[in-house]
């Protein structure tokens, strides 16, 4: 008679935490039944973790680009941070990529970005790492300002737009004592969900951290719509920091701390 699929499935994860235990980590087990989304989400809102480490896509992903369709679900579902690990890459991060938005006056945006920021810090030291701070803007709504605007008022409406863009990025900077320069910070022009894609591209990005929050709070969508068309077109390993204080919907449970990350 077969052995039932939970004792497997127990020896397995016992292999693996069997070389963290004999370095002294404190490495427990738990095999849960349902789906995975909702079982971790069910499981870390307990309080009793910080962070959430997975693979980003499965072996059997229809995803051909980016992360797969479970691990999404998980960051829409989940309040507390979630790493994904991008899978066939070497542990070795030398390029870390901190995404921030500093064009919005909204308090949880500057949560999240000096959490992105603390986070990757601590990454590089880690990993002796080097780090490009980005910030991408845009004009809301410049296609239709295109075809409505005159061209000198357009030009006009792009300088005050990239000035203040400019002067509110590099504020940022100095307050988290971060020298303005071009060889770790970068401020493009362009939607987000386009521009950190490239860039990360661009410069061999191992590893992005990223804030991401919904804005309709609607049940089930913590994850933004930007955060998810980046995440739909990066092939490298991903760190998604969540804000302080968020309500799953999954249980309603709130959570406020993300100490081990931020």
């Amino acid at each position: 008679m077969p052995r039932p699929i939970i004792y497997e499935k127990r020896e397995k994860l016992s292999e693996l935490a069997g070389p963290l235990r004999d370095r002294g980590i404190d490495a427990e087990i738990d095999v849960l039944s349902g789906t995975t989304p909702l079982q971790i989400t069910r499981l870390v809102s307990s309080g009793a973790h910080d962070l959430v480490v997975r693979g980003a896509k499965g072996r059997g992903s229809r995803r051909k680009q980016g992360v797969g369709t479970t691990a999404i679900r998980l960051l829409r579902e989940c309040p507390y941070p979630v790493l994904l690990v991008a899978p066939g890459v070497s542990p070795s991060y030398s390029q870390v990529m901190a995404c921030v938005d500093t064009s919005s006056d909204e308090l949880v945006d500057a949560v999240l970005n000096d959490r992105v920021v603390t986070a990757a810090t601590r990454l590089i030291r880690c990993y002796q790492s080097q780090l490009s701070i980005v910030h991408a803007w845009s004009i809301y709504g410049e296609e239709f300002l295109l075809m409505r605007t005159k061209d000198i008022h357009f030009q006009d409406l792009t300088a005050r737009v990239r000035n203040r863009s400019e002067e509110k990025f590099y504020e940022f900077l100095q307050a988290h004592g971060r020298i303005v320069s071009g060889q770790s910070a970068f401020i493009r022009k362009g939607r987000p969900a386009i521009r950190i894609p490239a860039f990360a591209t661009e410069k061999k990005v191992d590893w992005i951290v990223m804030g991401a929050i919904s804005r309709s709070w609607l049940s089930g969508m913590l994850l933004g719509s930007t955060a998810e068309r980046v995440l739909s077109q990066i092939g490298c390993s991903v760190l998604v920091i969540k804000p302080g204080s968020l309500v799953s919907p999954v249980n309603g449970s709130h959570v406020t701390r993300l100490k081990s990350v931020a």
